[in-house]
């Protein structure tokens, strides 16, 4: 990778284990898509942990990553690690998990509860994603007008990456719903047409409440490189009604990686 042209930095915190591992490889993968600086973020202070990890970046380095990593004592990592990611250009965070736990060994709705307040967009891969390709992202259009956000990162994948992106469309029977939903559709097929981006429109036919499991499923089928969606915080109605629907799709994405997108108060921009 050519540093010059860098874009933010991919972040993968590693607490050398299996999940780490999982996390960095999903990590080293984005990066190449995004053309982002990686930063593995260690958790430890042996002189054993030290040499995994530089021994670790090296490696990357000579596999022509553009990657720094560092480490950083247990009683100290998590501070430093939300200092970094709230100050710095961070594209996104990169965790695995195994639906109970992630590779920091928290428990996942504490881990997810934390990301939440993140200002970046976190990647939750599960241990058992054996293939997903980047070349195919799938996001699902719903009503919320923060959709826009979603939207967007679609957009990057698109453009940085060539990627074709898959456009699920539910259909409520509520009237209210359904408006919504075609309005932010047409928003982005302005937006995509005017970019020239390669997208295709599916509509989906289950009822709108099993709408994001049949999209996994398709985004399953086709190998997609990750299913976009939008964090709630746990308090949207569905969330009340049915449990944290953040926490429940992560789980229920056994078989892709899910990207968490946290609205936010500015409007990012990775591409110009």
């Amino acid at each position: 990778m050519n540093s010059a042209v860098l874009k933010g930095y991919v972040v993968v915190p590693y607490f050398f284990n299996s999940l780490s591992d999982k996390a960095l490889k999903e990590g080293k993968r984005m990066a190449q898509v995004f053309g982002s600086h990686l930063i593995i973020f260690g958790c430890g202070s042996s002189d054993e942990e030290r040499y995994l990890l530089s021994s670790l970046a090296g490696t990357l380095i000579n596999d022509h990553y553009s990657v720094t990593s560092y480490l950083v004592e247990k009683n100290k990592w998590k501070k430093m690690f939300y200092h970094f990611s709230s100050n710095y250009d961070v594209v996104m965070l990169i965790y695995a998990h195994n639906t109970n736990m992630t590779q920091t060994g928290r428990n996942l709705r504490k881990e997810i509860s934390s990301l939440r307040r993140q200002r970046s967009p976190f990647l939750m891969v599960n241990e058992r994603v054996s293939f997903n390709d980047y070349s195919k992202i799938v996001l699902m259009i719903d009503f919320s007008p923060l959709e826009k956000e979603k939207i967007l990162w679609a957009s990057y994948f698109a453009r940085k990456y060539h990627s074709l992106i898959y456009v699920l469309v539910p259909e409520p029977k509520d009237m209210f719903l359904k408006v919504k939903i075609q309005s932010n559709l047409q928003s982005l097929e302005k937006l995509y047409n005017n970019l020239s981006l390669s997208y295709e429109i599916v509509s989906l036919r289950t009822s709108y409440g099993k709408s994001v499991s049949e999209g996994l499923l398709f985004a399953k089928n086709i190998q997609a490189g990750c299913f976009l969606h939008l964090t709630s915080g746990g308090r949207d109605i569905f969330s009340i009604l049915e449990g944290d629907t953040d926490v429940r799709t992560i789980r229920e994405a056994v078989d892709i990686p899910i990207l968490c997108i946290n609205p936010r108060d500015d409007l990012y921009v990775l591409c110009q």
